[in-house]
């Protein structure tokens, strides 16, 4: 499965420097840093007990639990869907309830992997900056928005990353990250509705299924 976004890659990479940076304070930045502690923590136990496969699925199973309070999977779920949410001439009840199991499990088994280190070696040290954060109306999505701004050096090129994070009943979650103000869940929204419209969304299920056994299988 195909993101038509800036460099889909590249996103996988953040997710592998995510928690990488200077600690910053302000709402947004107390969770980021929150977080980063939690998942720098667990990377340096699964590299510590890499060759103990027992030790490795206890820590991942902590990570993935990490991962699914970090990540606002239900509100993402409905962003990414967006009109064909509740509209039941393209998606049923029963598809919408499986696509909230699939999605969730795509991206956490995603960011999961993307955090475990590999060959032995932690992962290597990047120029990421962490600017600043503020709080802002998130015209895309219509919500507020808690935002991390920083700067990521790769490979000669700086680009702006910006971790978007909301509130709901008082729970913080990371909804979105914008890579040059090219926001990777929209990104997902348009790609998505451009599957439901020409081959309708018992494909685009399948197309996550196949996906997430590809993910999986890296494990």
């Amino acid at each position: 499965m195909k993101i038509k976004m800036k460099n889909y890659a590249f996103l996988i990479f953040i997710f592998n420097f995510l928690f990488i940076g200077s600690l910053i304070a302000g709402e947004g930045g107390d969770f980021y840093n929150e977080k980063m502690k939690k998942l720098n923590k667990l990377r340096s136990e699964l590299f510590k007990n890499y060759d103990n496969k027992q030790k490795v699925k206890e820590i991942t199973d902590k990570t993935r639990k990490v991962i699914k309070n970090l990540i606002d999977i239900k509100n993402m779920s409905k962003y990414v869907l967006g009109k064909f949410y509740n509209n039941s001439k393209y998606v049923s009840a029963k598809q919408r309830m499986e696509f909230l199991s699939l999605f969730n499990r795509l991206i956490t088994d995603k960011v999961v992997n993307a955090n475990m280190p590999e060959k032995k070696s932690l992962i290597k040290k990047i120029d990421l900056e962490v600017k600043k954060d503020s709080s802002i109306a998130d015209t895309i999505f219509k919500r507020k928005a808690f935002v991390v701004y920083t700067n990521l050096k790769k490979d000669g090129i700086m680009y702006d990353v910006n971790f978007y994070f909301g509130k709901d009943d008082n729970k913080m979650t990371l909804y979105d990250i914008r890579i040059d103000d090219n926001s990777t869940l929209l990104d997902y929204k348009n790609y998505f509705a451009r599957l439901i419209r020409k081959k309708g969304m018992e494909y685009l299920l399948n197309k996550i299924r196949l996906k997430i056994n590809q993910v999986e299988k890296v494990r």
